[in-house]
């Protein structure tokens, strides 16, 4: 998620926050009969609204906001739901003979599988994705919950060592997390 966007999802669920808690609020002042409800529904005049609703221009503003409202959900949609995943860069190394392309992935699931050789551990996955602008290499580590944690933190910092070794001159971060499996009952 770049951080435009972020923003833009910040802001949209900031203001419908606002909104909903006036709203809720006006609504149940006005239903235990508070005289602040009260005054509150005194500003909304129906008389004005009838008339925005009879005026000849109405529809059409309807149909505009209608038509907006459509094309930013849908904006805002496909842009919170496109895959943001890369699977190549290129090394900032290359030489005169060429550049230098190198598959991010296969790299990440090889330092899965090294951290996976640890024997508490249960499962690694790894997926690749654009981070407010960043490549980041996630990794996620599924440990027994009887893990000891000092020899798994090396274990990761040893294969978070080893990939960056093997990608020298890459502007990526690596992020790994890690999930203690449930306790079996009994």
């Amino acid at each position: 998620m770049s951080h435009r966007l972020s923003l833009i999802d910040r802001l949209l669920v900031g203001l419908l926050g606002l909104l909903g808690l006036g709203a809720g609020g006006w609504a149940l002042l006005w239903a235990l009969d508070h005289p602040m409800g009260d005054r509150l529904s005194g500003y909304l005049s129906l008389d004005a609204v009838e008339g925005v609703l009879a005026s000849p221009w109405y529809p059409a503003v309807l149909l505009l906001v209608v038509i907006a409202g459509l094309v930013c959900g849908l904006w805002l949609l496909v842009a919170n739901l496109r895959a943001h995943t890369f699977n190549r860069l290129t090394a900032g190394e290359s030489g005169e003979a060429g550049q230098l392309t190198l598959s991010v992935s296969q790299l990440a699931r090889a330092t899965g599988t090294q951290i996976r050789r640890h024997a508490d551990i249960t499962g690694v996955d790894t997926a690749t994705r654009m981070d407010r602008g960043r490549h980041v290499v996630t990794t996620a580590v599924h440990a027994s919950p009887e893990v000891r944690l000092r020899s798994l933190l090396d274990a990761i910092e040893e294969a978070d060592r080893d990939f960056h070794a093997a990608v020298p001159g890459l502007d990526l971060d690596t992020r790994y997390l890690l999930q203690l499996n449930p306790v079996a009952p009994g």
